[in-house]
């Protein structure tokens, strides 16, 4: 059973007659969870053969997956410049752990020369043979932005045991109305309001507006309250500029911070997909490029291991079902490339850590290149 998060919802899709393949809601929110926690800001695949905007739609089936997780809705009501305001952009809404509405954006099929990323593996694992290759062009317009500020809190043998990043500024206010699900708090000096979870590990959430108006959100995970509070403390806003004192979390490592202007909420990227058969199995390397160069441990999860890869960092991260495991690698700055693994980790990463650029006119691309 695939765990394709974009095959799910294609199958999952209300107005497609069910099928044996149609995915269980389980199944949908397993992908979704993992998708959302690994690339927040990145718009997804339309259908195979379609050249029109097909973000919507999507968004529509993920916001319905996600409203399960949660009860009481908070919403964001954004402001917008309006040259940045794309067909069918809405407020930001948050649900009741204040988690940021990723907006709307699309998702275009592009050939092969047209890739700024070629990547194909060098190694391909024994019984795996090469079905497809396609890739697309994403826009995206909303508030899921990349951290400001991320720090981990890693083990001697690379495990991430604790997670802290702040995300904004964000130029939204929010409806005092609906803030459901929070209590009252302070993060650097200022009125705050917390929404805080136990489920599966500890969570937190803190959304706060600065002197100026402007919205900041900081996530924390793996740590009881006190101790996320804690860390917390190190961080501090001035401006647009977040600041981390080590000082204060000494067996805390920042693995980024932005140093240059807030991330635009209107987004560009690239998305590039290598598709394999194995014993009838499908499996995906999926190739995620931003328009900003953030690190891959910036969205590290709690639980994920980091290890090398061929002189490139890597992670391995459990997954909520248990039987399989996700591997990234990040091949350039800005550029994170992904594969499932089961029972064949080593020669998943052997695969992932021979990935090469390859020209537009690579035999391997004209026999396999599909929208």
């Amino acid at each position: 059973m695939t765990a394709d998060l974009d095959i799910l919802l294609r199958n999952a899709d209300p107005l497609r007659q069910p099928t044996s393949a149609t995915p269980a809601d389980d199944q949908v929110l397993l992908a979704a969870r993992r998708r959302v926690d690994q690339a927040r800001a990145t718009a997804l695949p339309p259908r195979a053969g379609s050249r029109q905007p097909a973000w919507r739609h999507r968004l529509t089936l993920v916001a319905a997956a996600a409203a399960l997780l949660t009860a009481v809705p908070l919403v964001l009501s954004a402001v917008l410049p309006e040259d940045s305001r794309a067909p069918g952009v809405v407020p930001a809404a948050v649900a009741s752990d204040g988690t940021l509405d990723c907006g709307t954006g699309y998702a275009e099929p592009i050939d092969a020369e047209e890739a700024g990323i070629r990547l194909l593996p060098d190694h391909v694992p024994a019984g795996w043979s090469l079905d497809a290759v396609f890739a697309r062009s994403t826009t995206a317009t909303g508030w899921c932005l990349p951290p400001s500020l991320a720090v981990l809190r890693i083990g001697l043998d690379g495990t991430v045991t604790g997670r802290l990043a702040v995300l904004g500024p964000l130029q939204a206010t929010i409806d005092e109305k609906v803030l459901g699900g929070s209590a009252a708090d302070t993060v650097d000096g200022r009125p705050a309001r917390l929404f805080a979870f136990d489920v599966g590990e500890p969570f937190q959430r803190w959304i706060w507006s600065d002197d100026d108006g402007r919205q900041w959100v900081a996530e924390a995970a793996g740590l009881p309250l006190d101790e996320a509070r804690r860390v917390l403390a190190a961080t501090s806003t001035d401006g647009s500029e977040v600041s981390w004192d080590p000082a204060v979390a000494p067996a805390w490592t920042a693995v980024h911070r932005r140093t240059g202007a807030p991330y635009d909420t209107t987004r560009t990227g690239l998305d590039w997909y290598v598709r394999f058969r194995d014993d009838g199995q499908e499996r995906l390397v999926e190739v995620v490029h931003g328009q900003d160069a953030v690190p891959m441990l910036s969205h590290a999860s709690v639980g994920s291991r980091l290890i090398d890869l061929g002189g490139h960092q890597a992670l391995i991260s459990p997954t909520t079902d248990g039987a399989r495991a996700s591997v990234e690698i990040e091949v350039a700055p800005g550029t994170v490339a992904s594969l499932q693994a089961t029972d064949d980790l080593a020669a998943v990463e052997d695969l992932l850590a021979s990935l090469r650029s390859v020209p537009a006119d690579d035999p391997r691309l004209e026999q396999h290149w599909t929208e």
